[in-house]
């Protein structure tokens, strides 16, 4: 459900990009409306219907390492074939 979590966000970035000075996040106006938001994300998890998010494990240093060799082969590769047409 982090979609509506997102939904959220959104309207209050167009918010503050028209310069309208209202948060719907943080404004007391607000704190029922999220609360209820809230509530009812905490209840499809609980209900199954909905998950929370799965993260993947941090790389290590030997993963990084490797991430950047990579990356720069390719870089190179790419390079070199652009100057040489192929």
């Amino acid at each position: 459900m982090n979609t509506l979590i997102n939904i959220r966000s959104a309207i209050k970035k167009y918010l503050k990009d028209i310069c309208r000075n209202i948060d719907i996040v943080r404004d007391i106006e607000f704190v029922r409306n999220n609360r209820t938001l809230d509530g009812f994300l905490k209840s499809r998890t609980v209900a199954g219907l909905s998950r929370p998010t799965q993260h993947k494990e941090i790389l290590t240093k030997e993963d990084l390492e490797k991430t950047a060799t990579f990356r720069r082969i390719k870089t190179f590769q790419l390079y070199y074939d652009k100057q040489h047409g192929t």
